[in-house]
């Protein structure tokens, strides 16, 4: 599968995540970026390989982040509903679920 769609939220998570992550000095904004990218490679290229969290869903951990994509597979995408923190209110993104759609 080829094609991904996201919740509207998504991208606000992603650039709140990138702009705490400039702000510590801990982590690199841009390897944050880089891991996201290959943890939605690897999850268009076999939607089926992470473990259900709820319901359909799927969540799929970024390596050397404490984050993690949420998504279910649809019939023609893999729609992300969520980049959330894997420790800090991990089922916030259940709220979203009654606005994801096919």
């Amino acid at each position: 599968m080829n094609e991904f769609s996201q919740h509207p939220e998504v991208e606000n998570e992603i650039e709140e995540i990138v702009i705490y992550l400039e702000g510590t000095g801990l982590w690199n904004a841009d390897r944050f970026i880089e891991r996201f990218r290959e943890s939605l490679r690897g999850i268009l290229q076999n939607p089926k390989s992470c473990h259900f969290v709820h319901e359909s869903y799927r969540r799929s951990n970024l390596k050397q982040f404490p984050y993690a994509i949420i998504y279910r597979e649809r019939k023609d995408d893999v729609h992300v509903i969520a980049v959330m923190h894997t420790k800090r209110h991990p089922d916030y993104w259940k709220t979203r679920i009654q606005d994801d759609h096919e």
